[in-house]
């Protein structure tokens, strides 16, 4: 027995050396973890067995710890004891490098074959089509196409019907007004794609008039369309064709238009899918995890004089795109380490979180959820990103998350 207790002791100290962290920068030791003496007492009191009465039943030797094992076992238990905030997990997105899309197999199209499709591309009506990602028919956004205008002109309409509009609007009165009848909208959308059934009343960027099918828009400021469609090459494969469309504007991404042949002089074509091929422009892709719903988020990373640009993709859509500015000088090398998405601040909104360094220093930059699904989707705070730097040591995504969460008071007191 005097050997056994010595190897525990032994085993004892080993471990107990391991705990006090030495030859290592760890964090002084707090009331919650056991000292050396305390871990001889515990290992003591268990290696103090009691005559087991030969009348009971015979245990099985997985219920039988030798003194070494049960001194193991409290150094085990005691160690296990210690917070989460001691031992901080890390939830880590997966950074991958991005692989090039490409167009598929077929038949390469002629340049003048090449010079027609960029002519029908090329209009007003085309425009709002070509100009937009959908990944089928059904999920064109026909507000943004009809926005940029099409051949069916303006409709009439009676003064209840304007009436309907202006009161949906909160309007007494406009200057210039968008009238196009609800049949010319279903020509059009049935022409363009081959959906014979569409519901008009799914435009919200209009206001439906259902006694009289017309749909109403005011007019702000048009939208000015340039023409700058370019069609750098296609395919063509048993009846479907892709066209990779470049773009003209710096930092944009070219996209890959697929159309459908109909044999059908009047509409040639119908559109069948238009992909922005986001990830040919970026240097690495973040796939971020939403803290609310579990759901993985691909986040493009391009790196610019001005801030990393981060583009939020949902379903190879392009839904979002971010510029991160803090502390930014455009003369250094910054890296976007971790990326996640949730409600941080309590108002149902879905916020997003980046873990970044600058110079080599880490930073926690939050980005407020407005609500709204365009300009100005996050909101960034300077004093935030201060705060969080002053008060989370270990600036990882989980750490900063549950700070976050765990002082959503102090977060809404910040003006926005």
């Amino acid at each position: 027995m005097k050997k056994n207790i010595t190897c525990a002791l032994s085993g004892i100290m080993a471990a107990a050396i391991v705990l006090s962290g030495c030859g290592k920068n760890t964090e002084p030791q707090t009331a919650d973890t056991p000292d050396l003496q305390e871990l001889i007492d515990i290992a003591s009191q268990e290696m103090s067995m009691e005559i087991p009465d030969p009348e009971a039943p015979e245990a099985s030797t997985e219920e039988i710890s030798s003194p070494e094992a049960a001194a193991e076992d409290s150094i085990e238990k005691a160690s296990s004891e210690k917070t989460s905030e001691e031992t901080p997990v890390e939830v880590v997105s997966n950074k991958r490098k991005p692989e090039a899309v490409e167009l598929m197999d077929g038949e390469p199209l002629s340049d003048e074959e090449l010079k027609q499709f960029e002519e029908f591309l090329n209009t007003r009506e085309g425009y709002g089509l070509a100009s937009q990602s959908f990944s089928s028919p059904d999920k064109i956004n026909w507000d943004r196409v009809f926005c940029f205008g099409s051949s069916t002109g303006n409709c009439e309409y009676s003064q209840e019907a304007l009436k309907v509009f202006l009161d949906a609007r909160g309007l007494e009165s406009v200057e210039a007004l968008y009238s196009i009848s609800g049949s010319d909208v279903r020509a059009f959308v049935e022409a363009k794609t081959g959906i014979s059934d569409f519901n008009v009343a799914s435009m919200t960027g209009f206001v439906y008039v259902e006694s009289e099918d017309v749909l109403f828009d005011s007019y702000g400021d048009p939208f000015i369309y340039d023409g700058d469609t370019m069609v750098d090459k296609g395919v063509r494969s048993e009846g479907k064709i892709q066209l990779l469309v470049k773009s003209t504007f710096i930092g944009s991404n070219n996209r890959v238009i697929t159309v459908i042949e109909t044999g059908d002089p009047a509409n040639p074509y119908h559109y069948y899918s238009n992909r922005e091929l986001w990830e040919n422009n970026v240097y690495e892709i973040i796939d971020a995890r939403d803290y609310d719903t579990n759901e993985t988020i691909p986040c493009g990373i391009s790196y610019f004089t001005n801030g990393p640009h981060i583009e939020i993709v949902q379903g190879d859509v392009v839904v979002y795109t971010t510029i991160l500015k803090h502390l930014t000088d455009g003369h250094c090398r910054d890296d976007v380490k971790d990326i996640a998405f949730g409600d941080m601040d309590g108002d149902g909104i879905r916020d997003m979180v980046i873990i970044w360094t600058h110079d080599g220093e880490p930073y926690a930059v939050l980005k407020s959820g407005t609500g709204r699904e365009n300009l100005d989707f996050f909101k960034e705070k300077s004093a935030v990103t201060d705060w969080l730097g002053e008060n989370v040591k270990d600036l990882t995504i989980d750490n900063v998350v549950d700070y976050l969460r765990a002082h959503q008071d102090k977060l809404n007191s910040f003006d926005w």
